[in-house]
């Protein structure tokens, strides 16, 4: 086993080490570093860089006639730009001749995150933050491959790749568990004191996160997000049926008559029925109503409960007795009569008013800011621009949707979102998605309906860039990086004090017309009641998931009563505890100290 363990960590090594070598680099590496520099052009450190650029460029050019341009007007220019290309060039042997370090000599940090297109934003913005705050060019480079992030996950490959000293400078974890699995390998460097010395402590966090970057006290990452969900629903489809949404928490009951007003059947709705509601599950809802997969101490389960069989329940009935959300039956026949392939999609279903409420997250933003524009807002921009002679107008517009054509998060200002407004007509505004935003209903009316999960950097202890990775974490703690999560509809930010302007979420560009509520302050105050993860040390995350999921599956199709289901999930997680004592004598004598007694080999968990 220890021989198959060592040619693992080898062949990742080799693997991980071509990638850095040969796949990562390419010749237009340092076009990121060069733009953070023009952009950054009115700094006193830059303004000197510039004047050396320029005094040099008239040297070797000296009988072009040539004006040389600044870097405020390079930054300005599009990537693909002849002359930012030939400027790019300029700059490249100029620095590299004068200048201390080369730009491929600079320091880059492997960042082990997803593919998002976002995370290029944010690599960018580090650049201009490092650049602006400690006066040296930096880069990052992302690594999707080394990336494991799977809830409940172990992590493996990131661990292996790291022991073997070829792993990402900073890495990404999820949730408690994944967490604790860097720490126990000693790969997570811990940042307790830089974090105390540099303002990124964990304390400025949402404390529902916490668990997921601090381990036994001490810190050990920075969240880049934080992640849960809220209820969305159509405001007007709401006003039809003359319904008002609370603003605050509301219970299951309230829920249940508001969705049975929601429902409709017609033939004019495609598979004939508008639900009230999708996106209902019993997992969340469980743990709303109190119920407790573990004893404090996690050495056993008490799934089976009051709380637990009550909340299963409530969750059958929504489909089965009020028949105000799809069963699995009827979800199928959604899917065929909507023209939706792959099963159930409660987004897609939401979008196409198959159903008036639903559950999500503020990530979904950009998903129904496309349907918004494609199908209402650019046409009547396009309108705007036909019937007017108003040279400043048509420019302004014209300006507006290149703008949005290349990113609907573009950040626009507030007249321009003023223009797009007062261009739509009554006929337009009633075919805009008006999508609400307000608290999933609890069984008790309170607002708690989920646990937080949060997207955690952390610094690889054997990064040869530790200095720069710590920083890496300190600029996410910073003002800049948050207003970047917020204005990108990423979740929301993992600092509190950037969260909230108040009355909403911080930070531009503007929701569309009719997406507005997506800066609602709904998304910061559901944190209120959130909390982290229930774990236990002696299951993981993913076999519980797994466990408990089967049977609420079954539960979901009605094969299993609410009271059956919830004693079943418990009797099987306990059964994998005790398998899992039995197997493994360390884990076994931590579950002695715990509990206070001595395990009984012959016995199930009671």
């Amino acid at each position: 086993m220890k021989q198959l363990f060592i040619a693992l960590i080898i062949i990742l090594s080799l693997l991980t080490l071509v990638g850095v070598l040969y796949v990562r680099p390419n010749r237009n590496a340092d076009r990121g570093i060069i733009q953070a520099v023009w952009e950054l052009s009115d700094e006193l450190a830059i303004e000197k860089l510039e004047d050396g650029f320029r005094a040099w460029c008239d040297q070797e050019f000296l009988n072009s006639g040539e004006t040389v341009a600044s870097f405020h007007d390079l930054s300005l220019l599009k990537m693909n730009d002849p002359k930012r290309v030939e400027y790019e060039n300029r700059f490249r042997r100029w620095y590299n001749s004068t200048q201390p370090i080369s730009l491929t000599d600079i320091p880059r940090l492997v960042w082990a995150t997803d593919d998002n297109p976002a995370r290029q934003s944010q690599i960018q913005l580090f650049r201009k933050w490092h650049l602006e705050k400690y006066g040296e060019l930096i880069d990052v480079v992302t690594d999707p491959a080394s990336r494991d992030t799977r809830e409940g996950s172990s992590v493996t490959k990131p661990v292996i790749q790291s022991i073997g000293g070829a792993g990402a400078d900073v890495l990404e974890t999820y949730g408690p568990k994944q967490l604790e699995a860097m720490v126990r390998s000693g790969i997570a460097l811990e940042v307790t004191k830089d974090a105390a010395e540099l303002g990124f402590e964990y304390t400025r966090c949402f404390d529902a996160g916490w668990s997921s970057f601090v381990y036994d006290g001490r810190q050990y990452g920075f969240p880049a997000n934080i992640g849960y969900v809220v209820l969305f629903y159509h405001k007007d489809l709401a006003a039809q049926a003359g319904v008002t949404i609370p603003s605050g928490g509301w219970t299951i009951d309230q829920l249940v008559k508001t969705a049975q007003k929601l429902t409709v059947e017609s033939s004019d709705i495609p598979g004939g029925k508008r639900w009230g509601i999708v996106g209902m599950h019993p997992w969340p809802m469980a743990l709303a109503a109190g119920a407790r997969f573990f004893t404090p101490d996690g050495t056993r389960s008490i799934y089976n409960s009051p709380e637990a069989a009550r909340a299963f329940q409530a969750y059958l009935d929504l489909m089965y007795k009020y028949k105000v959300m799809p069963t699995p039956a009827d979800t199928a026949s959604m899917a065929a009569a909507g023209g939706f392939t792959g099963g159930g999609n409660n987004g897609l279903y939401f979008a196409a008013k198959l159903s008036a409420m639903t559950i999500g997250g503020r990530w979904e933003y950009v998903t129904y800011a496309e349907s918004n524009y494609e199908r209402v807002i650019r046409p009547a921009l396009e309108r705007a621009l036909s019937v007017t002679d108003d040279v400043e107008f048509k420019t302004t517009v014209t300006r507006i949707i290149q703008s949005l054509d290349r990113d609907l998060l573009a950040a626009l200002s507030h007249d321009d979102y003023e223009l797009i407004r007062n261009v739509l007509t009554s006929d337009d505004r009633s075919r805009l998605m008006q999508i609400g935003v307000a608290h999933v209903p609890t069984p008790k009316g309170d607002i708690k309906y989920t646990d937080v999960g949060a997207r955690v950097a952390i610094v690889n202890r054997k990064s040869k860039h530790r200095k720069y990775a710590v920083r890496f974490l300190q600029f996410l703690g910073s003002e800049e990086y948050n207003e970047l999560i917020n204005q990108t509809f990423d979740s929301i930010c993992g600092v509190v004090e950037f969260c909230t302007d108040g009355d909403g979420i911080s930070g531009s560009p503007e929701p569309l017309p009719g997406l507005e509520d997506f800066d609602s302050s709904v998304f910061v105050k559901a944190m209120d009641g959130a909390e982290s993860q229930q774990l236990s040390p002696f299951i993981g995350p993913e076999r519980l998931g797994y466990l408990a999921g089967q049977v609420m599956d079954q539960l979901t199709n009605n094969r299993f009563s609410a009271g059956e289901a919830e004693r079943l999930i418990q009797q099987r997680i306990n059964e994998q505890i005790r398998a899992n004592l039995i197997r493994d004598p360390e884990l076994r004598r931590k579950w002695e100290e715990l509990a206070g007694e001595t395990f009984d080999l012959q016995w199930s968990l009671r």
